[in-house]
């Protein structure tokens, strides 16, 4: 005979769906010992500041709908994400020292912009420039901030980058913001992604702008090379069907696809040393994912030994 089920709030098969989650972390850029997570520990998914040498965290947010997105700048200094109203999705993106906690008053970013959606936040890892997408009416406008203070303590006014009525996101920034990348559908009948990549050094508006697009198929970036003045762009094509590495010199325009022959499936690019000398990727193939490092300099692959996925 079956046995009655246990109804009581503390029994075990209750308290397994009652476990913490954490959905997603973030280490700073260029400071380990600072990171972000998304986390359920208070019932809600809220972002919470996580000291990596302790392994501590402190809730950031207390919104009542939640909040699951959000990012670090690279020094651990500050918790960036879009404040909304009642989980709408739409509203300012703002900050919140990493030292702080749910009760810090947050700084507006965009304080004379009216609200907007948006799902893309970058920073230089330089930390100097920040660069979101903020979609609304008028379609979907990238801008550059200053991420250091004003005198009076207010960050500067937001510099429209580039504005487009068809999908697009951005600006992925080199180190010190020397160049931006800005992911747009515009060169496609369809969906497919293409690069435009402006230099921010100069103010003239009528720069030659570069781009990068295939004739079938989406490109998406990486990441910029963590070495200041280094204008190399790590990026992902599928233009064969499957999904593989490519760099991008935005300065010079020259293109240089991963010699990965004789591998299977997907294989995409996810960062790159801080040297600028190698390259994560990861290899999905036959429902089996294994991690890669590629050295640039002698063009070989070396397989990492982990469990199996």
């Amino acid at each position: 005979m079956i046995p009655p089920l246990n109804l009581d709030p503390d029994a075990l098969w209750q308290q397994r769906y009652r476990v913490p989650v954490v959905a997603a972390t973030q280490i700073a850029g260029m400071n380990p010992t600072r990171g972000l997570t998304v986390t359920n520990l208070s019932g809600v998914y809220q972002l919470h500041a996580w000291d990596i040498t302790t392994g501590t965290l402190r809730q950031i947010t207390a919104a009542p709908a939640g909040v699951v997105f959000g990012g670090i700048s690279p020094d651990g200094a500050w918790i960036y994400y879009l404040q909304d109203k009642q989980g709408d999705e739409i509203g300012h993106y703002v900050r919140v020292p990493f030292t702080g906690d749910a009760h810090t008053p947050r700084q507006d970013l965009t304080p004379h912009l009216d609200p907007y959606a948006s799902f893309a936040l970058t920073q230089s890892l330089s930390g100097r420039v920040i660069g979101f997408t903020a979609a609304g009416r008028e379609g979907f406008r990238m801008y550059t901030v200053l991420a250091t203070a004003q005198a009076d303590g207010t960050l500067a006014t937001p510099q429209l980058l580039y504005q487009t009525l068809r999908l697009a996101y951005g600006p992925v920034l080199s180190f010190d913001a020397e160049y931006a990348v800005v992911v747009t559908t515009e060169a496609s009948q369809y969906t497919d992604t293409s690069l435009r990549a402006f230099n921010l050094t100069t103010a003239d508006p009528q720069q030659k702008v570069l781009g990068l697009a295939e004739s079938e198929g989406s490109l998406t970036p990486v990441a910029f090379a963590p070495l200041l003045g280094d204008t190399r762009l790590l990026a992902n094509t599928n233009v064969t069907g499957f999904e593989r590495p490519l760099i991008w010199d935005v300065a010079s325009g020259d293109r240089t696809d991963l010699p990965l022959l004789g591998m299977d499936g997907d294989i995409s690019a996810l960062g790159w040393s801080p040297d600028g000398e190698k390259l994560l990727l990861l290899s999905f193939a036959q429902a089996h994912y294994q991690l890669y490092i590629y050295d640039l300099t002698r063009s070989t692959l070396h397989k990492l030994n982990h469990p199996p996925g």
